[in-house]
């Protein structure tokens, strides 16, 4: 059985990388390491002159690219098939040859594909009510929404496509979101880098970001989902008690999230607000690692990746009761509600009061990220693929 992947998004530099592109590469690693399939990825890039293999060479590493074989288009720009009337099929276009075609994303997917399809869809956030808002409600995200829809209108109407959903809860927002049925949606759990992410602590790192104990954790896009304004909240009020503390945020924020910079200039513990930017692997490591708590108290997720990597550092985990979240941190996180930093703050109090709930927090956070493997993720993947392909085209 031949399969190919689409890399389109690991196409970046490292410090651009978010969610899905560290998706793609992880998956790719582990299916190279499978021997039932003929792998292959794919990517475009128009007359070559955005060199997107660097990228791809790079992510991927000579190891696995030795094992596969990459497929580059250079006649036109990545997703040249939006006007429908010119039906020009993609195998047909792209020059890709597979019996399985998987499309990590469902953004953007070809209409027409003489061969067996698979999508991933990791949430369902454009499609929500609250969807754009938490985007940013830029008219970049605004124009990006047809593509979504454009995605779903395709997946409805081609039920021999099979889709793979991060999570129960991503499931089940496609079904109470669209019409597709249930029978063509594989839950298909991500899972943590434990090469990358693992307990080490390391001063000298934290040194160089004038980072101080005790502190608390957040790492992530600064975006307008991911309650970060009730973690500054939370934090301000904790701090009446814990004057030593120090807040952490890791991530890029959104250039239009004004709120949060209006937060941040104006609160009066701004001098213990720590923003990092974009961090290394080793980085993040080092701050998980010596964290007395990493807070996520997003409002929703697919996944949560985050969640399990903390826990795979030794960071005991906060996070909220919503979509995905608990089906990633089982019993190994403390949870709350979405939009209450009261009680987010009550939490982290909690912890911080307790060495031995601490500890406890992080004994069955080990665990609980030992439930979780990019090779079972590989392995449920290929189920999939042998699903599809059984499938007439």
């Amino acid at each position: 059985m031949k399969v190919n992947v689409e890399v389109q998004y690991i196409c970046y530099p490292i410090d651009l990388l978010s969610g899905i592109p560290y998706y793609v590469i992880n998956l790719i690693k582990a299916l190279a390491q499978r021997k039932d399939i003929d792998l292959s990825v794919s990517f475009f890039d128009q007359f070559k002159e955005r060199n997107y293999r660097q990228y791809v060479e790079e992510h991927l590493g000579k190891e696995i690219l030795c094992n596969l074989q990459v497929q580059e288009c250079n006649t036109q720009s990545y997703r040249p098939i939006q006007d429908e009337s010119k039906f020009i099929d993609y195998t047909d276009f792209s020059g890709f040859d597979a019996d399985v075609f998987h499309f990590p994303h469902f953004k953007t997917i070809p209409a027409s594909l003489n061969s067996n399809m698979v999508v991933t869809i990791h949430d369902m956030t454009p499609m929500l009510p609250k969807g754009l808002e938490w985007m940013g409600q830029s008219i970049s995200v605004k124009n990006e929404l047809p593509k979504y829809q454009h995605s779903i209108k395709i997946l409805e109407n081609n039920p021999e496509i099979l889709i793979i959903a991060d999570s129960g809860a991503t499931k089940a927002d496609i079904l109470n979101l669209t019409n597709i049925v249930a029978n063509r949606i594989f839950v298909v759990p991500l899972a943590c880098d434990f090469s990358t992410h693992y307990p080490e602590k390391n001063e000298n790192i934290l040194n160089a970001f004038d980072i101080r104990h005790p502190y608390l954790l957040y790492v992530g896009k600064l975006d307008f989902r991911k309650g970060i304004l009730d973690i500054i909240n939370a934090f301000e009020q904790v701090k009446n008690t814990h004057k030593d503390l120090k807040l952490v945020l890791v991530g890029d924020a959104w250039s239009n999230y004004e709120e949060l910079f209006i937060k941040l200039a104006n609160s009066p513990y701004k001098m213990d607000i720590i923003r990092t930017g974009f961090v290394t692997d080793e980085q993040k490591r080092a701050l998980m690692s010596s964290a007395e708590i990493f807070l996520f108290p997003s409002e929703y997720e697919g996944f949560g990746l985050p969640v399990l990597e903390a826990m795979a550092c030794g960071a005991p985990v906060i996070t909220t009761n919503v979509s995905s979240l608990p089906e990633v941190g089982g019993d190994a996180a403390v949870y709350v509600s979405p939009n209450n930093p009261e009680q987010l703050a009550y939490e982290i109090e909690r912890l911080l009061n307790s060495d031995s709930l601490r500890q406890e927090y992080r004994q069955k956070g080990f665990e609980q990220c030992k439930k979780f493997s990019w090779d079972m993720t590989a392995q449920m993947t290929e189920e999939v693929y042998k699903i599809a392909y059984e499938q007439q085209v």
